[in-house]
């Protein structure tokens, strides 16, 4: 069974975030919120919220190793009421032992618009991240520096 979820937004049926531990939800909540400050945060956000289905984040469980992160169909069968599922832990990354850590923020926006792309049914499959998109290389431009 999955653990309950947060909901963000003010019609927050869209966007659910799982509640498996204390502070999880937050961290989600925090890089949600770093990334609709950018105009192409916003509009992966809106494309998640105007598709009229649900989105909702999860930790893996169990964790990979090496941490992995990525976004899939949702599947009834499991119990799973969201559309869309992304499998992301912000305790993960960035990964200092990669040649290239990537912050937590930059995982989840590349995340978020699979499941955009996914919830607007122009994609079938699962999607790891790969951050090789125009709309990637324009939040890279627009995103505040790290704290």
């Amino acid at each position: 069974m999955k653990p309950p979820a947060r909901k963000v937004g003010a019609d927050s049926a869209w966007l659910q975030i799982a509640t498996p531990e204390a502070g999880y939800a937050g961290s989600v909540v925090t890089l949600v919120a770093r990334i609709s400050r950018t105009a192409s945060g916003r509009r992966v956000l809106e494309a998640i919220r105007d598709s009229g289905r649900t989105v909702r984040i999860d930790k893996p469980d169990p964790p990979t190793d090496p941490p992995n992160a990525w976004t899939r169909r949702g599947d009834s069968a499991l119990g799973e009421a969201a559309d869309v599922v992304i499998e992301f832990d912000p305790g993960d990354w960035p990964q200092p032992a990669r040649p290239d850590p990537t912050a937590p923020d930059v995982v989840l926006f590349d995340l978020l618009e699979a499941a955009a792309r996914m919830a607007g049914g122009h994609d079938d499959g699962a999607a790891q991240a790969d951050a090789a998109s125009p709309a990637m290389d324009a939040y890279l431009r627009e995103r505040p520096p790290r704290p």
